[in-house]
């Protein structure tokens, strides 16, 4: 079949807006070419300078202006090997262990690369959200150690900027790496063995069937931050730990052999729970069953529990008063009405005196009921926290029942403080988590 088809240009404003995509997406292009060629040029000409400063050792220092002057007046340039290695260490403060992350120059062969300020960025370790430590001129170094306290156990990157250089120069060379700051990098690991005597009375106790000893080691090694791996890896059934953000309280984790019980020896119900659910995520369980004792805490939620209830009941003292006051105001206004239809008005000024003096009554009533209601409402957060808290010793659904029966004892009228603070314990046996009791190492 024979035929003939032509095509046309677009004209007008369709012409127009094609033309001007078109060429928005040249310049965006172009740009983008310019800016890689910049980029190369100046990576260029930092790989001359660098050779040159290898070559030409530092012929003067001018300290009025603050710059190293070499021979071919090169300020800034650094081996090509410089670079910087970052890793978290312990940094010792009167005999007490704390976290630090420490920045040190490797790769300088002309030895000097000296590091001028470290800017630390993390989510909940600082106030601001960063963290910046600035060295003066007069003082080189290669290697610092900037403490950190994280305000929670929580597992954080950490993003680490070093700026670097000769001592007296104003231009540096930024080196950008990722630190990870483990969750419990809060608890400082105690290499000696802790006194018997020493160990907390107070305890979670788990049993998590085929758990293995090389796999609790291993989750210690990527949650804690440990002095080295014989550390980790010693011929030992206990753990020792003191809390950084808890005045250095013991915390002790003893594995029982072969049984796949273990069991976290602390008076610190919070952490203990943080440990509990971060070993069952680590080894993938489900649901753990536990068995807690923590006297200190359980007498706290008892108290809390009758002092709500106590609020309770004076908040239905106050309704019950109001209500009185307001069947004994309406009978007052019908007897102040009562007595201006009859022109007493001796009696219509004893009812409205009477019905100020009631009024001035329920002011304060509400007052009152106000302020239990806010405390009330204060204790019933405190509570409800305390349950919270106590759930996290267990995981799954044993977590869920914890608090599925926690919230029924507190909606009966008839439980008291025990029944809640003994339906947090779970069936103890104390006896059955004793840190005396010896077992052969597994593998």
């Amino acid at each position: 079949m024979d035929g003939e088809v032509s095509a046309y240009e677009p004209s007008g404003p369709d012409r127009v807006r094609l033309e001007s995509e078109k060429t928005s997406v040249e310049d965006y292009q172009l740009k983008e070419l310019r800016q890689q060629k910049q980029a190369l040029l100046l990576k260029i000409k930092a790989v001359e300078e660098t050779k040159e400063a290898a070559k030409t050792p530092v012929q003067g220092r001018n300290l009025d202006f603050g710059v190293l002057i070499g021979k071919e007046g090169n300020l800034t340039a650094i081996h090509h090997t410089t670079g910087i290695d970052v890793s978290m260490t312990f940094k010792d403060s009167q005999g007490a262990g704390s976290p630090a992350v420490t920045v040190r120059v490797i790769g300088d062969k002309i030895q000097h690369t000296y590091i001028k300020a470290v800017v630390l960025f993390a989510e909940g370790v600082f106030e601001n959200e960063s963290h910046f430590v600035y060295y003066p001129s007069n003082m080189t170094t290669q290697e610092v150690e900037i403490p950190v306290r994280p305000m929670r156990d929580v597992q954080t990157d950490v993003l680490v900027k070093a700026f670097i250089g000769p001592q007296f120069t104003q231009q540096f060379h930024v080196f950008e790496k990722e630190l990870l700051l483990p969750q419990f990098s809060m608890l400082v690991p105690i290499k000696d063995k802790m006194p018997l005597a020493d160990v907390p009375k107070s305890f979670v106790g788990l049993h998590i069937p085929g758990v293995q000893q090389r796999n609790i080691w291993q989750w210690i090694a990527a949650e804690f931050l440990v002095h080295d791996e014989t550390w980790v890896l010693g011929d030992m059934d206990m753990v020792y730990w003191k809390s950084l953000r808890h005045d250095f309280q013991p915390v002790v984790l003893k594995v029982f052999g072969t049984t796949g019980k273990l069991c976290i020896y602390t008076n610190l119900i919070q952490v203990a729970g943080d440990i509990v659910q971060a070993l069952t995520n680590f080894l993938h369980q489900k649901d753990v069953l536990s068995e807690c004792y923590f006297p200190d805490y359980e007498e706290y939620i008892a108290e809390c529990f009758e002092r709500v209830r106590e609020q309770d009941k004076a908040c239905m003292a106050i309704r019950t008063d109001i209500a009185d006051h307001s069947n004994l105001i309406r009978g007052l206004v019908v007897r102040a009405e009562d007595a201006r239809l009859t022109h007493d008005m001796s009696g219509v000024r004893q009812a409205y005196k009477s019905l100020h003096d009631f009024n001035l009554d329920l002011v304060k009533g509400y007052n009152v009921r106000c302020a239990t209601f806010d405390s009330q409402q204060e204790l019933q957060r405190q509570l409800n926290m305390a349950v919270q808290t106590f759930s996290k010793t267990r995981a799954g659904k044993h977590r869920a029942e914890t608090v599925a029966s926690s919230k029924a004892i507190m909606e009966d009228d008839t439980a008291t403080g025990h029944d809640l603070a003994m339906n947090m314990r779970g069936r103890l046996n104390i006896s059955a988590w004793d840190p005396s009791q010896k077992f052969s190492k597994i593998s």
